[in-house]
């Protein structure tokens, strides 16, 4: 099975720990596959064939300064993945469904990679923040939100189960790229017309904690699965008849 290796937890952002007290430099390896946010919360990355995209706030994307740092990535590597093709799906939920029948064991966390061809994306990133920091969920409430039509490209993310939920989000967590590398971000909504999928799950799962004071001296939030949620999803599915 494959290997699941995390900096920083769900409940630091939460929390309202932005800073990012983890370098680049050593952080990946070239054959993982990865997301995360950047110090200050400046955009979404996304990690895979060896380069470290960021998603700004203003929709470009751009390759990653190497002296980057983050609060909070999730990385992993695929040892003997599960791959089958996918057509036809509408919606994040659908989506979140198939590949939970394809993993079969949801105590287990999982990594996926999604090759393919997108009849609709729906993506979002989040604007830097400056101190003092509010909460994460004031800050989601100013995401900037991004849709494109007729996309080739890439979505990948983990998948934890909700007993994790402390430190990572419950469900699937994924993000996107696509192939010229102009648009993606934390996903939101889907549709997908053809795609190979390359899933797994992981048999270990590392967390590595911040050493700084505001760590230490922080009183983390334990309830956050309502607000995680309310903070990962789309905010407007609710209103939409897909």
């Amino acid at each position: 099975m494959s290997r699941i290796r995390q900096y920083g937890t769900i409940n630091t952002l939460i929390g309202g720990l932005f800073d990012g007290t983890f370098e680049f430099d050593g952080l990946f390896e070239s054959d993982e596959i990865g997301l995360g946010a950047f110090h200050a919360l400046d955009g979404e990355m996304i990690f895979f064939d060896g380069t470290c995209y960021q998603v700004l706030a203003d929709g470009s994307v751009r390759v990653a300064d190497t002296k980057g740092r983050t609060p909070y990535a999730t990385f992993g590597s695929f040892k003997e993945p599960r791959t089958f093709d996918l057509e036809g799906i509408d919606g994040f939920d659908v989506l979140s469904g198939r590949l939970d029948a394809a993993l079969g064991d949801l105590n287990r966390p999982a990594l996926v990679r999604v090759d393919g061809r997108f009849s609709r994306l729906k993506t979002r990133s989040i604007h830097s923040q400056s101190k003092p920091y509010q909460g994460f969920t004031a800050v989601v409430k100013s995401q900037e939100i991004f849709e494109r039509s007729e996309v080739e490209g890439t979505i990948l993310g983990v998948r934890f189960p909700e007993y994790l939920q402390v430190l990572q989000v419950a469900g699937w967590h994924l993000h996107a790229l696509s192939s010229d590398a102009t648009f993606g971000g934390h996903l939101l909504e889907i549709q997908v017309d053809v795609a190979r999928v390359t899933i797994e799950s992981a048999d270990s799962f590392e967390v590595h904690l911040p050493d700084t004071e505001a760590f230490r001296e922080a009183i983390l939030p334990i309830d956050i699965h309502a607000e995680v949620q309310g903070a990962e999803r789309d905010p407007t599915r609710s209103n939409e008849s897909d």
